[in-house]
C-alpha cells in the first residue's frame, strides 16, 4: 500500500513539474523539418561513415572464431574494443547514439522500432 502510494505521488509530481515548465510530451518528442537547408560543398566532399553492428557479437568473436572478412573490414577502418552503452541498452538507440553523438533522450529513439 505504501509503495503504490509513493509511486502515484512521484508520477503525479513528474506530470505537474512537466506542465509547470510548459513542456508537453508531444513537444518534447517532435521532430522539426527545416526547409531549404542543404549540405555545404565541403560536407558533400567528405567520406561516408558506415557503422557495422552485429547483435550479440562480442568484440573478440571475429578473432576467436576466425571471421576473416569481418577482421579485414575492421583492420581497414576503425574498430572499437569496448562500448559503454547508453540507456536503454538496445541496439538501434545505441547505433543512433554512436552515429549522431546524441543520447536517446535527445534523438528520441528509445527502442528497436520507431514510429514514422
Amino acid at each position: 500500500m505504501k509503495r503504490s502510494f509513493l509511486f502515484y505521488v512521484s508520477v503525479l509530481g513528474t506530470i505537474l513539474l512537466t506542465q509547470a515548465q510548459g513542456i508537453s510530451y508531444k513537444d518534447a518528442q517532435a521532430q522539426q523539418q527545416v526547409i531549404d537547408r542543404y549540405n555545404s560543398d565541403w560536407a558533400l566532399q567528405q567520406a561516408y561513415v558506415v557503422l557495422v553492428g552485429i547483435d550479440g557479437f562480442r568484440f573478440d568473436y571475429a578473432k576467436k572464431y576466425g571471421a576473416e572478412h569481418i577482421q579485414k573490414l575492421g583492420d581497414s577502418g576503425v574498430k572499437s574494443e569496448r562500448l559503454l552503452p547508453s540507456f536503454p541498452s538496445k541496439t538501434f538507440p545505441n547505433h543512433y547514439t554512436i552515429v549522431t553523438g546524441l543520447l536517446p533522450g535527445n534523438h528520441g529513439l528509445v527502442g528497436n522500432s520507431f514510429y514514422s
